[in-house]
């Protein structure tokens, strides 16, 4: 697979932490998670056991924008920004962590720092063991078997000790998490710190629930406050504002900024002579030349939606939304909003993409792929372009050139369908929410201090043993320099760390990363991070914010599964020529009469409410 994100790991965008999880932001509502979506979702093999954890990744589990099923909060919105969020809630001061300096800088706005090998001379990142002594009690998830018991793992033991209490770890199998949740909520009996979105998915209500049963934090992390807490502090400041509800901070947050783009198989880009594409003329030209009839095809897509700013939706038309200009999920005008699907310039997208498969430039069976089968049609050359997500492309790279190391691996840029400016939509959904127990003072702030630890940053002492487990026994470094796990650290620690919970900032860094014939692995290293640092760089240049994402609407909340699900239906049926483009118009009626009207009000009243 090449999931892109984990939410045991949280710091690094790699094959490794990618790998484990992905950021589904159109999975079921409560109680259906989509396995085959999180153990499918980059499409690929499982990396092989030798492979480095999860845990130099980015967080995962995604809350969705109103427009989907659930709520979030992002500085998109024009409720929000890095400062403030409805009013005069002051976001938690960024204080960055002062480890290993990256190879690349990063930045505030979504620029994670990318590093070309793993630092020489980890940084101690907590003062002091943030536990007293007390049981601590968390609910996450597994998408793999758990590891041994803690009475009977030496890595686990460690990081009750360097935490300072003892981590009660309840893992529950992905599919299972959300029903597992609410039926502990029922039961009046919550844990101290889980997961409160997981996976697109989130309690009913979610605003209500965390007023209402959760500890509000903004006492302890608003502005300096957070500074107790220097890895929280190091969260990036865009990420924040997705954590507040109700001018609150009642979760903690973790998000990507980048969306979608295309991989490309480099080598055939260059046998047809392409660095990029000027307009739609073009590239539906440069379609035609990499398209071998029956042999080889120039793209391909599932039966995903067709979201531009979610792995999930690995439908060409999400990339082609961005090359017409469409609005990121709605525009915003004074006030009046209009969703994506309602505009021109969507319908324009939509016959273009639907003009692609006509073309026959797209794979035959694409109504039918999943996301593993899209994958390795990708990297057995069969399919030259792959609509995925900037974070997942760690994975990519590894399981590419290992199957070829002529691959050449990179992206193919958003341009504009006039040859204008080009827009890439941003991604509009946090990538987990945490919420901690409502209890006394002290225990609220012992609890923010075991989380803070476990979101230490790559580069730190702490994530190190969060991710790798104890030196000598769990992992040993390798020739490169990496820490590499040892067959015990593969049965203690996993690929897939449970302790290593919420998500700490991702970082850029190919911790899976293998010579080939022609490529060293430091050099195979450098190159990815270049690569993906340009191409994330210039994809947040030209990036569109949401301008609702932070706004709750409830009709979004319970029928926004529905809605999108015969949206997608819908749109599917066009693209991959099962029904006129013309037949669209009735599919944005029935969205709108449907509840789309009425989700529609709902985010006016909150976009009011929150820019009074």
């Amino acid at each position: 697979m090449n999931e892109d994100a984990s939410p045991s790991a949280g710091t690094a965008l790699t094959s490794v932490s990618r790998r484990q999880f992905l950021r589904v932001s159109t999975a079921a509502a409560a109680g259906a998670m989509a396995l085959p979506l999180l153990l499918q979702a980059c499409g690929g093999s499982a990396a092989p056991a030798s492979s480095a954890p999860a845990s130099t990744a980015g967080s995962v589990a995604a809350s969705t924008s109103a427009s989907s099923a659930a709520a979030s909060t992002s500085p998109a919105s024009s409720a929000a920004s890095s400062a403030t969020a409805g009013g005069a809630l002051k976001m938690p001061t960024y204080v960055p962590f002062q480890g290993p300096t990256p190879d690349i800088a990063g930045n505030t706005s979504g620029l994670p720092p990318a590093y070309f090998a793993y630092p020489k001379a980890p940084v101690k990142s907590v003062a002091s063991p943030p536990g007293k002594s007390d049981d601590v009690s968390i609910l996450t998830f597994t998408i793999g078997a758990p590891p041994p018991a803690m009475d009977q793992n030496s890595a686990w033991q460690e990081v009750n000790k360097e935490v300072g209490a003892k981590l009660n770890i309840n893992a529950v199998g992905a599919p299972d998490y959300l029903t597992k949740l609410t039926t502990i909520v029922a039961g009046g009996n919550l844990p101290d710190l889980f997961y409160v979105s997981v996976i697109g998915t989130s309690l009913q209500n979610m605003p209500q629930f965390l007023e209402s049963q959760c500890a509000d934090l903004t006492p302890y992390l608003a502005g300096d406050a957070v500074k107790a807490y220097p890895n929280l502090a190091n969260f990036p400041s865009f990420r924040w504002p997705y954590g507040v509800f109700n001018n609150k901070i009642l979760a903690v947050p973790a998000a990507d900024a980048t969306g979608q783009s295309f991989y490309a198989q480099g080598k055939a880009l260059d046998a047809v002579g392409v660095t990029s594409i000027k307009d739609k003329t073009d590239f539906l030209k440069v379609a035609k030349e990499l398209t071998q009839a029956g042999k080889v095809w120039a793209m391909a897509g599932t039966g995903s939606g067709y979201s531009a700013t979610t792995t999930a939706a690995q439908n060409p038309l999400g990339f082609m939304l961005q090359v017409f200009r469409v609005p990121n999920d709605w525009r915003n005008d004074g006030g009046k909003l209009t969703k994506d699907i309602e505009t021109p310039e969507f319908k324009e997208a939509l016959a273009y993409t639907r003009g692609l498969w006509d073309a026959g430039v797209m794979h035959p069976n694409s109504p039918s792929l999943n996301l593993t089968q899209l994958g390795n049609l990708w990297y057995t050359g069969k399919v030259i372009l792959w609509q995925n997500s900037y974070f997942a492309f760690g994975f990519a790279w590894d399981q590419a050139l290992q199957r070829d190391p002529a691959f050449s691996p990179r992206f193919l840029q958003p341009f504009a369908f006039d040859g204008g400016k080009a827009e890439h939509l941003l991604s509009s959904s946090s990538t987990s929410l945490v919420a901690v127990k409502r209890g006394a003072a002290a225990r609220v702030q012992e609890l923010l201090g075991v989380l803070d630890f476990t979101v230490a940053p790559f580069g730190s002492t702490e994530a190190q043993l969060l991710t790798y487990g104890v030196q000598g026994k769990d992992f040993a470094f390798d020739p490169s320099g990496a820490p590499a796990l040892t067959p015990k650290g593969r049965a203690e620690v996993t690929s897939f760390p449970i302790w290593r919970f919420g998500g700490a900032p991702t970082v850029i860094y190919d911790a899976n990363g293998r010579a080939t014939k022609t490529m060293t692995v430091a050099q195979s290293r450098k190159d990815f991070a270049q690569i993906t640092s340009k191409a994330m760089s210039e994809a947040l240049a030209i990036g569109v914010k949401s301008p609702v994402v932070g706004l709750y609407s409830p009709t979004a909340a319970q029928k926004g599964q529905v809605l999108n699900q015969k949206l997608t239906d819908g749109l599917n049926n066009i693209v991959y020529g099962r029904a006129d483009v013309n037949s669209f118009d009735q599919i944005v009626k029935d969205w709108q009469t449907g509840g789309g009207n009425d989700i529609r009000n709902e985010l006016e009243k909150a976009l009011q409410a929150s820019t009074a």
